[in-house]
């Protein structure tokens, strides 16, 4: 479903992603981590189609989208990790927007609408002015914004980010059966490394723009006895903190 083949990107002198190779199936939960500027964002930014890459392909539900940029959007639903929609637009107008965009049925757009509205509680707000919206609500509305044409992909950057515990507990919920049920396949970054081994079916580690780890959590569990994620993650991408921490204390003793 998502394929890149020696995905790379340069800006100036620097190597954001450096031939990176992937391949997600159709129906899985892939979960994307690294630290800040691992070049996670530039990753999924290429694999939607929304950053040319410096050299490589990307393949997505079979289309290029550099070649069917079109197609290809109508394939994938993105939520970037700062979502920043038309602010002087209400939620129910700009997901009737996003609608007309994917050329939805009106009548299919406006039930689908309000399911989402009421899915993310959102019902009471949906007449109003999103720039008074906070960053949780703007982010629930791109969630809706990204599911309401119903794509087979999603690219989520951070969804949960913002959010309180309820909604984020229901997005994984929502993300968990799409995928088990075989609608979506959903390739997501997170901070959250807890959620990486309970919920999802892949993990990538991302360092230096390059795929450090590449597994499954049962196969992370088998590989790193007695370790969780975080603490795998730590060694692949570590090795200065003990450093900083001396530097620090010495100054400020």
């Amino acid at each position: 479903m998502i394929r890149a083949t020696g995905l790379s990107k340069r800006f100036a002198d620097v190597d954001a992603v450096e031939s990176l190779d992937l391949h997600v199936a159709e129906g899985t939960w892939f979960l994307f981590v690294g630290h800040n500027g691992a070049g996670k964002t530039t990753t999924i930014k290429m694999l939607a189609g929304l950053l040319p890459p410096t050299s490589g392909r990307v393949l997505l539900a079979g289309l290029d989208p550099e070649k069917e940029p079109l197609r290809a959007r109508q394939a994938m639903g993105y939520l970037p990790e700062r979502f920043e929609p038309y602010d002087y637009l209400t939620p129910r107008e700009y997901l009737a927007f996003v609608s007309d965009v994917h050329k939805l049925d009106r009548d299919l757009a406006r039930a689908r609408m309000e399911s989402l509205l009421a899915l993310f509680d959102l019902e009471k707000h949906a007449s109003k002015i999103l720039r008074g919206f906070s960053q949780g609500m703007r982010k629930k509305v791109g969630l809706c914004a990204a599911l309401v044409h119903d794509p087979p992909v999603l690219f989520l950057d951070e969804p949960t980010a913002t959010l309180d515990p309820p909604t984020s507990h229901l997005i994984r919920r929502v993300l968990r059966r799409l995928c088990t049920e075989g609608r979506k396949t959903v390739f997501m970054s997170t901070h959250i490394l807890g959620l990486a081994e309970r919920e999802c079916d892949t993990i990538g580690v991302l360092h230096g723009g390059r795929m450090k780890l590449l597994t499954t959590p049962t196969e992370l569990a088998a590989q790193h006895p007695g370790k969780n994620l975080e603490e795998v993650v730590l060694e692949l991408t570590g090795g200065l903190e003990d450093e900083r921490l001396e530097k620090f204390f010495e100054t400020f003793k």
